[in-house]
């Protein structure tokens, strides 16, 4: 009993030892598996923070770039109307003061010629009547008239002259015109003349050439025949010298 009683308790403290050894052991793998844990949130804590960090630059450098567009396209503006106000006041302004100046003229003028009549009224005591002015008003018509029909005179006596002159151009244009063709026609009948005459000069020649050559064929001919005569002539007086007569005769009876 007291054996079995060792036995039991030795046995219960090797499972005591055992397992504070596995507890130990797991134990130890947690706080290794925490230590990484640990090392991997402070890892990912450097990284969110780089993260962080990198995207407030970029945000700043967005925000730069924005506000350098925004100064630049301040700039061009600026520029723009600096320049445009240039262009008017050195191109379009003068003609717009100009055509004022010409305008506050004619108003001028208009009010200078109105306070000049009613000076001239008030100083000389003119009062205007109606009928003298329907009367200076015919009056002014008839020499308006009169100087439109002078000018109307005018025109058509310069279109007159520009009628002779014109008919006088064509006459003059017709003589010179009938002057070059009877000239081009005499010059073409002399250029005929020529060409017929040389042509009957070359047939007179080509004749005389063709004469001249059934002459020398003839004469060629003649020639031939004679020599040929005289040889034969010759050579049978040839023959008969070498034959005798009597032979010559018996070849000439053969012959």
């Amino acid at each position: 009993m007291r054996a079995a009683k060792v036995t039991q308790s030795r046995s219960s403290v090797a499972l005591a030892e055992l397992s504070r050894q596995s507890v130990e052991a797991k134990i130890a793998a947690l706080r290794g598996e925490l230590k990484k844990v640990a090392v991997n949130h402070a890892a990912n804590v450097r990284d969110r923070e780089e993260w962080v960090a990198f995207e407030q630059r970029r945000e700043q450098r967005l925000d730069d770039q924005q506000a350098r567009q925004r100064r630049r396209e301040e700039a061009t503006v600026k520029i723009q109307a600096l320049v445009r106000g240039g262009l008017f006041r050195r191109l379009v302004l003068p003609d717009l003061l100009a055509r004022h100046r010409e305008e506050e003229l004619v108003v001028s003028r208009q009010l200078l010629s109105k306070t000049l009549v009613h000076m001239r009224q008030a100083i000389h005591d003119v009062a205007v009547i109606e009928e003298e002015r329907a009367v200076a008003a015919i009056r002014i018509e008839s020499w308006w008239r009169g100087v439109l029909a002078r000018r109307v005179v005018g025109i058509v006596r310069i279109r007159n002259c520009f009628q002779n002159v014109g008919g006088a151009l064509d006459c003059a244009a017709t003589c010179i015109e009938r002057r070059q063709r009877g000239i081009a026609a005499r010059s073409l009948c002399r250029r005929l003349r020529r060409e017929r005459e040389e042509k009957l000069l070359q047939a007179k020649q080509q004749q005389g050439t063709n004469s001249r050559l059934a002459a020398v064929k003839l004469q060629t001919a003649l020639r031939t025949f004679l020599v040929f005569r005289a040889t034969r002539a010759r050579r049978a007086k040839q023959v008969q010298a070498l034959l005798g007569p009597g032979d010559g005769e018996r070849m000439r009876a053969a012959s």
